[in-house]
């Protein structure tokens, strides 16, 4: 794989999961992997300090990704009170965090929430229906 910054017009990035094969990809893509104090991949996630960790990586990096995995496993659980509930916390404690502290800057930042796939609670599996995004 080569690194983003290869193929793409961005200086440097970086890659923010509790997940090993999100920052192993991380790596291959070029990105310097962030590790966040008790990020765990589940809906009980440090989503402040991922969020804080992002708006760092910010002021320094062209692009970062940031991997929450707890909507996910909430569908693999089938829980869908769980899943709203993650949802939920993605909102208010990341998209909030991160976009009431950028707006404020004096440079532009894109902000994209992009699921990777659809873990429907009732099959407990991912499936390969279309996604819901937002830019």
């Amino acid at each position: 794989m080569r690194p983003l910054n290869e193929m793409f017009p961005i200086g440097s990035g970086a890659v923010i999961s509790a997940v090993d094969l999100i920052r192993g990809i991380g790596v291959y893509a070029g990105l310097e992997v962030i590790m966040v104090e008790g990020a765990t991949g589940l809906y009980d996630t440090n989503y402040e300090g991922k969020a804080a960790a992002a708006l760092k990586a910010l002021k320094e990096k062209d692009f970062v990704y940031l991997h929450i995995e707890a909507s996910d496993e909430a569908g693999h659980e089938g829980d869908a009170a769980l899943k709203v509930k993650t949802i939920e916390y993605l909102d208010a404690r990341i998209v909030k965090t991160i976009y009431e502290e950028t707006s404020q800057w004096d440079e532009p930042v894109t902000i994209a929430i992009l699921p990777d796939h659809p873990t429907p609670c009732d099959i407990r599996t991912q499936t390969r229906e279309p996604i819901p995004f937002l830019i």
